[in-house]
């Protein structure tokens, strides 16, 4: 006689996975550490202080500054904003150029994450008192992972709201530090980003394509990706497709 089924009359919280509990083994959060980088769980425990220490080396060489970091005078990099300096392949260094462009991405970033809400989870997580430390790391953390990226893709909105169900997993499945909490959500964010790139990649899918006046636009890589995510849908419940397309 086959065992008999019993079924719960309240629903399944499609958001139950980003609510787990804490356990005090920081299991989750190792687990997703140990996927995004590719080693043991046993691994991540043991270097998370290295991670983290990797992580703030990295951060702190480049975050935008106005200090010259080959002066002893860390005001002469801005007393000249026409200033070049060469690298050490002979190469024009514009430092103040990069400085305006890694700010116009944290700003960017900024501004998206001042209206970053997550559903079902209390708008003050990210907006309130507390939210404003949360909304600093997460600015951190997508500036560095954004830096990493093809010049033509670099930050899209989204990819905030990826970052944003990262950390709120992490603090709710971890007793990590904020120094910890941080650095995990980059090396994840990063992983994470990485392997959906093609959703935010504006650029057409064959790189030859070419506009012309009175055609359509070539198709790009985020069109593509929606019209196979909608014909598996409509292959799984044309109903649903139906409903939404």
């Amino acid at each position: 006689k086959a065992p008999s089924r019993s079924f719960s009359s309240t629903p399944a919280d499609p958001h139950s996975a980003l609510r787990p509990k804490m356990s005090g083994t920081d299991g989750t959060a190792t687990k997703w550490l140990s996927l995004a980088l590719d080693v043991t769980p046993s691994e991540v425990s043991a270097s998370l202080e290295t991670l983290t220490g990797d992580y703030e080396s990295l951060l702190k060489s480049k975050l935008p500054s106005i200090h010259s970091s080959s002066s002893s005078d860390p005001l002469a990099a801005s007393m000249d904003p026409l200033s070049e300096r060469r690298s050490s392949h002979n190469e024009k260094d514009d430092e103040w150029s990069k400085f305006y462009k890694a700010n116009e991405l944290m700003n960017e970033v900024g501004i998206d994450l001042e209206r970053l809400y997550l559903n079902n989870v209390d708008p003050s997580y990210f907006q309130g008192p507390e939210g404003e430390s949360r909304q600093e790391s997460l600015r951190n953390v997508l500036f560095l992972v954004c830096i990493q990226l093809d010049n033509e893709v670099g930050y899209r909105q989204g990819m905030h709201e990826l970052c944003g169900i990262v950390w709120y997993a992490l603090q709710s499945s971890s007793t990590f530090t904020s120094s910890q909490l941080e650095a995990s959500c980059y090396y994840i964010s990063r992983h994470l980003i990485m392997s959906v790139l093609n959703l935010f990649d504006p650029r057409p899918v064959d790189p030859n394509a070419k506009y012309k006046l009175g055609c359509p636009p070539p198709k790009t890589n985020p069109v593509n990706c929606c019209e196979i995510m909608f014909e598996k849908l409509k292959k799984a419940d044309e109903r649903v497709h139906d409903a939404i397309v």
